[in-house]
């Protein structure tokens, strides 16, 4: 007759295994989730900081009417015109700072000349990063000149890990003269 009042080294190495595989399943799901959810936040970001820079043109176009000047004044040039968009943090304005025609969204996010900035949890672009905090999101801007009375704005951003490009999301608009 067997004695049945303890369990054998088999059942027990049995239940360890039978419990290390759900719990290995279990910590997948959860690392899955949380990289899933880094990716969502990040496509927010990138769309928000695309959108910022399209709202910021429109912006100061309208504000060229206010201030009874040409809609383009100080936004576009003959020629396709590489930008980034500069906050002043002290007169709450934007302002543009040109960048090498020759950059691209993946060449200025890896020497970033286009970076955003934390700071205290203000986003920013600036030329001098002194006392900032530099993200891994880049955005460059695109103006280009259709003809008298309209340009194209393309705001670009990307977000890099070891500086290279992970994401990017472009978006375009058509801004008018509208007077």
């Amino acid at each position: 007759m067997l004695n049945k009042k303890g369990f054998s080294l088999i059942e027990i190495l049995v239940s360890i295994s039978v419990a290390l595989v759900i719990m290995t399943g279990i910590f997948n799901f959860i690392q899955q989730n949380i990289i899933l959810k880094r990716n969502i936040q990040n496509d927010y970001v990138l769309n928000e900081f695309a959108k910022e820079g399209i709202e910021v043109l429109s912006f100061m176009r309208d504000k060229n009417y206010q201030d009874g000047r040409s809609y383009s004044y100080n936004i576009d040039s003959a020629t396709p015109r590489k930008v980034i968009l500069i906050f002043n943090r002290t007169t709450n304005t934007w302002s543009i700072s040109d960048v090498s025609s020759s950059e691209t969204i993946d060449n200025c996010s890896v020497n970033n000349t286009c970076s955003i900035f934390n700071n205290n949890s203000l986003f920013i672009q600036d030329t001098s990063g002194v006392g900032l905090i530099r993200t891994n999101f880049s955005r460059l801007i695109t103006i280009t000149r259709n003809d008298a009375n309209h340009f194209t704005v393309a705001s670009e951003s990307s977000y890099k890990e070891n500086n290279i490009v992970k994401k990017k999301m472009k978006l375009v608009k058509e801004l008018w003269d509208i007077q």
